[in-house]
């Protein structure tokens, strides 16, 4: 680790441990919201932290120094201490506002069941949702549709009683119902056919009276079809692809993000 990245981390740490923000989720360092703002946040990670045992922590700079987005999210999760349970679960947003080279990004680092809950595929989403807001520098309707999808995914997430099972299946219950009526039906009214039509003419041919001398196969045409498989393909792809990373903490995280 070069120096000056670690002055750099010994600042992020210097900062998290200061009592005042011993409890906070929206690390403001930007300065783009309000404390109205702040505190609505506040209030609805609180809620997610209490109703879904999953933590989400919002961070905005105007430039991380050196860092790429990655290790400066993971660095600020892992050492600030965030996430719920052993596992640490939890997802960071991370915005770097400033202008100039290497600014203008956004990063969303998952950890523990973040992971599970938040695939490569789910972030794409996220990302397609908030991405028009911050190209417009609109960053609180961002950080409300970011909030907006993760509570929603991680509702989505829960694990279905019984009888929220039993109910998904009464519509194929029904409808396999009604089959099994309608094959039975349709049995029963054949068998009370006593005549029936022969299925092929070798069924009216006199038994002796017909002798097949030559037989021949022949082959008419071959019919293909082909349709393309199209991958995904996304500009400012995240470090968590692949099987994620480990930080520097060691901790292992998923993620995704990009320019705006």
């Amino acid at each position: 680790m070069s120096m000056k990245r670690f002055f750099f981390l010994l600042l992020i740490l210097l900062c998290i441990a200061m009592p005042a923000l011993a409890e906070s989720k929206v690390h403001d360092n930007a300065g783009l919201f309000t404390s109205g703002q702040i505190s609505a946040w506040e209030d609805r990670i609180a809620q997610i932290l209490s109703e879904e045992q999953f933590d989400v922590v919002l961070v905005t700079e105007n430039s991380i120094g050196s860092y790429s987005p990655q290790d400066y999210a993971a660095d600020f999760y892992d050492y600030g201490g965030y996430g719920y349970g052993e596992d640490h679960d939890g997802i960071l947003l991370l915005l770097v506002v400033g202008g100039g080279v290497g600014n203008r990004d956004f990063y969303m680092l998952t950890t523990g069941r973040g992971e599970e809950v938040f695939s490569q595929y789910v972030l794409y989403d996220i990302e397609d949702d908030i991405l028009p807001a911050l190209k417009r520098s609109n960053f609180v309707s961002a950080v409300d549709t970011f909030l907006k999808d993760v509570q929603s995914r991680l509702v989505r997430a829960h694990p279905k009683s019984p009888a929220q099972r039993a109910r998904e299946k009464l519509p194929l219950l029904l409808i396999a119902g009604l089959a099994v009526g309608l094959i039975a039906s349709l049995s029963m009214k054949a068998k009370m056919r006593t005549v029936r039509r022969k299925q092929d003419a070798m069924s009216y041919v006199k038994k002796d009276s017909f002798r097949l001398t030559r037989s021949q196969d022949i082959y008419l045409y071959t019919s293909t079809t082909r349709q393309r498989i199209v991958e995904p393909s996304r500009s400012g792809g995240g470090g968590g692809s692949g099987g994620g990373f480990h930080g520097s903490s060691g901790t292992h995280h998923g993620g995704h993000g990009g320019k705006f």
